[in-house]
């Protein structure tokens, strides 16, 4: 099976591993506001792992991903079990690094001391040294199994350690003329992810030597000022924390341009979309989720005051039928056994599957006979990032094609 040290790898990092470089460079006291911190495993990081477990295998035991359909694993205390659907996203990113031949490297570990601190790692996903074109390159394609949060590969300073680190490794075969770099992000469950950036050596260690230079000052320097940005906060600890971040926070409310006196007076912000310019709408846009996700935590924080007695600001707590858990079966089996004779077959449900799920089984003949069937659905729209690697669309009039 896979490296043992994968699983839980990430937690295992110190706090200068790769995986929090935007944290520790786009905030110097990140560190030190993190120390003592739990770091608890969500089902999404755990579900990740899983992913990347499946992938290593797929390497190490030259298997495809459907190999894998129906394989279960348990994961800081989550079990998941391996789709078909997981196997045709992923294999995508498996066939590419496998069509560049040369030499690979899976789950490996490399040192990034040099532009760190003693001590400091990064593990590896999918690693390839090989020649195109006559030149030696090293391509070095991360793995992100996450939905939610898309990760550009241009400039990215976790893909930046890992390819300094490959260097400290492979120095010595290029004693000569260095490789160049081509560094990707395979974000197959969210739109917009992903990606490659080619680059050379040079612009690696200047970036390298940035890096090292926010660790020195983090590591030499008491009291550090905070700055918050969506990059540097969004796996800080401490913003989720009793007493949370007032950098954080005012960093949030600055976004929503909401004033001390608003706040005081209880009126609402003049927030009107139509006074907004378009800079200062999209400005907003682009931050919407970090917003959304800040007053979720806002509220699981005031409920949880609320709970304990403490002062609420003119809150309290009531039961809402809305939220919570529904009912569940202990022993569904059993309980089929007793309504049964009852209900007969009032008490089942039966749904034909989506159409989307009933075409991945059905040969192009067989979905011939779905024509009339169905009505195809329609294509959404959702504001991204200008640097989102999906092509940009545009409202074309029937009238535009009369002027031409």
């Amino acid at each position: 099976m896979s490296n043992p040290d994968r699983i839980g790898d990430e937690l295992a990092h110190s706090p200068y591993g790769p995986s929090r470089a935007d944290g520790y460079t786009g905030c110097l006291d990140y560190v030190a506001a993190n120390d003592g911190l739990p770091d608890d495993t969500s089902e999404q990081a755990a579900e990740g792992t899983f992913a990347h477990v499946i992938s290593d295998n797929c390497f190490s035991l030259d298997m495809d991903a459907l190999d894998f359909v129906g394989h279960r694993m348990t994961v800081e205390g989550f079990t998941f079990e391996w789709s078909e659907e997981d196997a045709f996203l992923l294999q995508p990113g498996i066939d590419f690094i496998r069509s560049f031949g040369g030499t690979f490297y899976g789950e490996q570990r490399v040192d990034i001391a040099r532009w760190t601190c003693a001590g400091q790692f990064g593990t590896l996903d999918r690693v390839v040294i090989a020649q195109i074109d006559g030149e030696w390159w090293v391509i070095l394609i991360d793995l992100k199994w996450g939905r939610g949060v898309p990760v550009i590969p241009a400039r990215n300073k976790q893909l930046v350690l890992y390819a300094l680190g490959v260097w400290e490794m492979i120095r010595d075969q290029f004693p000569d003329k260095p490789p160049r770099f081509m560094l990707g992000i395979d974000q197959p469950r969210c739109p917009g992810g992903g990606g490659l950036w080619r680059t050379d050596l040079h612009e690696l260690e200047v970036l390298g030597n940035y890096i090292k230079s926010c660790v020195e000052v983090s590591e030499t320097f008491d009291n550090l000022p905070r700055t918050a940005s969506e990059a540097a906060c969004i796996w800080c600890r401490r913003k989720k924390a009793r007493g949370g971040c007032a950098t954080f926070d005012n960093w949030r409310l600055n976004l929503l341009q909401v004033s001390d006196a608003q706040v005081d007076s209880g009126s609402e912000p003049d927030l009107l979309a139509t006074s907004l310019s378009p800079e200062q709408r999209a400005y907003l846009l682009r931050h919407r989720k970090g917003i959304e996700y800040w007053f979720k935590q806002l509220d699981e924080a005031a409920l949880e005051d609320t709970l304990d007695g403490l002062p609420a600001g003119g809150l309290k707590v009531v039961e809402d039928s809305r939220k919570g858990s529904r009912d569940k079966w202990i022993d569904e089996k059993a309980a089929a056994e007793v309504v049964e004779p009852i209900l007969g077959e009032n008490a089942f449900t039966r749904k034909l599957k989506t159409v989307k799920q009933l075409c991945k089984h059905l040969s192009p003949d067989d979905r011939e006979k779905l024509d009339g069937l169905f009505k195809p659905g329609e294509s959404g729209f959702s504001l991204v990032p200008e640097e989102d690697a999906r092509p940009a669309v545009v409202r074309v009039d029937a009238d535009d094609f009369d002027d031409l």
